[in-house]
């Protein structure tokens, strides 16, 4: 039988080689602290119109076998402990050498660890800092002596991968970064899609006393851009919102949005932030998707009085981790205005999960095949249901984006059979939900006033609602809206 994988391969790997001689430098760095040797390559794009800055460096590895070595010697059944995230990272990163007296435990032939030293999370923490440090400082050299400018696409690109490889640690990377009057200048991507300022570096942004951000799109964000928002806010003095956009009032990067609860954040959990004056035209929702994950005090409030849906982060008063769910107000934080349809309710993506393609790369228009309308509010109700208690409701603003020309010609499909649609994937959608699961939602085209919204439920929603007190989270009857409007 004929093979016809083998060429293949290596044809591949002769044309990396290739493209890496060609277009990639590759340095052999080496750090170490208290005995503890770590050596890793670190591989980074050479100055040519040709190179492409998503090839060729995006792997950081050490020359031969990586892991756990004593002595120079590779133990083979190395026993990491994967909740030791730096650990964890050493040994897929490069050979890290334990020589000094603080070492490992070994089997009695050598072969396997028994244990770890009782400091090793402290000393792997400080050797994880030198390794950060020694790249960035190679890194930047590297730019100088390539002639890489700080907005160069090329350079860009490298910081993207680099700040993404440095997983665990990520906080503490762009905090060296930015304390460094070397890299003063440095410019990322996620800032300038934060700010939509592509000149805008590093250092200004975390040292800016005001700044604002026009729209976030937290969701279609990359990772980097999340951290630095999440950073900026998290240290902010004062988090506001008017017609210009949401406003950050504090300098520096929060040292309470750690890196673990970043990357728990990535995961199944979400991170809300308070907002302290929200005014503007979008005053009366409780929720703006353009916005988000900054709610306004009334919402953050209402969820943090249970400490069974929030958990709050070390000792913020500004921040709180709430569950991810597909009802929850995270599904709403992150709704998609293509995904919503006036008659029908919520749809939500098929592949909803932190892995899935950005969803600016799809074509969501009209894809309602996965609905998502049980949306009963648990974070701010309670998961029971107590008689003679207030119901609160909740009044959101699903902001549109940009669409892609696929996206553009799907739309034209809607204009004869779905007018009301096309308004709201160009306008936003305003939604008032009533935290019932029999219930849905009152779905309305553009930014629409509560008044308005309250004066469009059927008589049929309020015979559901009878014997029932429902209340807005600012304290508003709605009920006594209903009066006022002589319905």
């Amino acid at each position: 039988m004929k093979s016809y994988g083998m060429p293949w391969v290596v044809h591949l790997q002769i044309e990396s080689a290739k493209y890496t001689a060609e277009f990639v430098k590759t340095y052999d760095c080496k750090a170490e602290q208290g005995g503890i040797k770590f050596s890793w390559l670190l591989k980074l794009p050479s100055r040519s119109r040709d190179a492409s800055p998503s090839r060729g460096f995006k792997s950081v590895q050490c020359f031969g076998q990586s892991g756990v070595f004593v002595d120079g010697v590779h133990i083979e059944h190395n026993k990491v402990n994967f909740s030791d995230r730096e650990l964890d990272w050493f040994c897929k990163s490069g050979q890290i050498d334990f020589t000094g007296e603080m070492r490992p435990v070994l089997s009695v032939d050598r072969t396997s660890i028994t244990s770890w030293p009782v400091m090793m999370k402290e000393l792997s923490r400080k050797l994880l800092q030198q390794v950060v440090s020694k790249s960035i400082e190679i890194t930047k050299r590297h730019f100088d002596e390539e002639l890489l400018s700080d907005d160069d696409p090329t350079a860009l690109a490298a910081w993207d991968y680099l700040l993404g490889h440095f997983y665990t640690c990520r906080a503490d990377f762009l905090e060296i970064l930015a304390k460094d009057e070397r890299y003063a200048g440095v410019i990322l991507r996620d800032i300038a899609e934060l700010t939509q300022d592509k000149d805008l570096t590093l250092r200004a942004f975390l040292d800016a006393d005001k700044i604002c951000l026009p729209r976030l799109g937290y969701h279609d964000l990359g990772q980097t851009a999340k951290l630095l928002f999440l950073g900026k806010c998290g240290n902010a003095e004062l988090l506001t919102t008017d017609n210009a956009g949401l406003w950050v009032t504090g300098k520096g990067l929060s040292p309470i949005i750690t890196n673990s609860n970043i990357e728990r954040e990535f995961g199944h959990t979400e991170i809300l932030l308070r907002c302290d004056n929200w005014t503007g035209k979008f005053s009366e929702f409780d929720l703006v998707t353009d916005y988000w994950p900054v709610v306004p005090s009334r919402l953050f409030d209402r969820i943090e009085t249970d400490s069974r849906r929030a958990e709050k982060i070390n000792v913020s008063e500004r921040a709180i981790e709430i569950q991810r769910m597909g009802n929850g107000i995270s599904a709403l934080g992150e709704q998609d205005a293509c995904l919503i349809h006036p008659r029908y309710g919520l749809y939500h993506e098929d592949d909803h999960s932190m892995f899935s393609k950005n969803r600016a790369q799809k074509n969501m228009v009209g894809r309602f095949d996965k609905a998502s309308n049980n949306h009963w509010l648990y974070e701010i109700n309670g998961h029971y249901i107590e008689k003679n208690k207030p119901r609160y409701i909740l009044i959101i603003y699903i902001s549109p984006r940009g669409l892609s020309p696929e996206e553009e010609a799907s739309l034209k499909e809607f204009e004869s059979s779905e007018p009301e649609y096309i308004q709201g994937v160009r306008n936003g959608w305003s939604l008032l939900f009533l935290g019932r699961t029999h219930v849905q939602p009152i779905i309305r085209a553009g930014i629409v006033p509560r008044k308005d919204m309250v004066a469009a439920i059927s008589e049929d929603i309020w015979k559901k609602l009878e014997d029932e007190e429902y209340l807005f989270l600012d304290g508003t009857s709605l009920n006594e809206l209903k009066i006022q409007q002589g319905q």
